[in-house]
């Protein structure tokens, strides 16, 4: 399992190791924040956490490293 988030990508066992990761991510700046999009498709999942601040954070969710092939 794959999470990108801008030029970082990193490899996890599973799928809470996933979320974990994310919610960490997004935490770290002590700012409030909420999920302001979710949506799969063709085994690809965008996740998009808005701050308080109105900048964005944007994860993908993915198995392969080539994206382009999906």
């Amino acid at each position: 399992m794959l999470v990108s988030n801008g030029y970082i990508i990193k490899e996890f066992g599973s799928i809470d190791e996933v979320y974990d990761y994310i919610h960490k991510e997004v935490g770290k700046h002590n700012l409030s924040y909420k999920k302001v999009y979710d949506h799969t498709e063709n085994e690809i999942r965008v996740v998009i956490f808005q701050y308080h601040t109105l900048y964005i954070e944007v994860f993908i969710i993915h198995e392969n490293y080539e994206l382009r092939s999906i």
